[in-house]
């Protein structure tokens, strides 16, 4: 016989989850201070769009890290996992909220999906205490 599995949301989910969070609080705080410098004329509308790669950059960077360092294993999935979580939960939004009007979605999806993989990979890496060692062998 097999056990039941009493299945809960753990560890990839509450990590996730937690990026997210965190992803659009960055996101939210980034806006609102771009709104301001919008208003107080100290940038122009016209860097609005750079504005806005930086702040999908710095966004999803935060919670990429964040899903890495709270899960501890598989980084690179959780990072991943959180780029694309993030960029479906802004599409939804932007239905939501726009009616559906899209503008620079490869753009936007690039941005994401490349800072996802990039904190991914880059915190992946570093380990090499179980790295196996290889001897040279030689031809003769």
């Amino acid at each position: 016989m097999t056990k039941k599995s009493n299945a809960r949301p753990t560890g990839m989910v509450k990590a996730v989850g937690l990026g997210l969070c965190a992803s659009l609080a960055i996101t939210a705080i980034l806006i609102f201070i771009c709104a301001k410098l919008i208003e107080g004329e100290r940038i122009g509308e016209g860097s609005v769009g750079g504005a806005a790669m930086v702040i999908l950059f710095l966004s999803t960077a935060v919670g990429a890290v964040t899903s890495a360092v709270l899960l501890g294993k598989q980084k690179l999935v959780a990072a991943v996992a959180l780029a694309g979580t993030y960029f479906l939960t802004l599409l939804g939004l932007g239905a939501a909220l726009f009616g559906g009007h899209f503008t620079g979605i490869p753009v936007t999806a690039a941005i994401i999906l490349g800072t996802g993989a990039l904190i991914g990979i880059l915190s992946a890496g570093g380990k090499k205490s179980g790295a196996k060692k290889y001897r040279k062998y030689k031809i003769h």
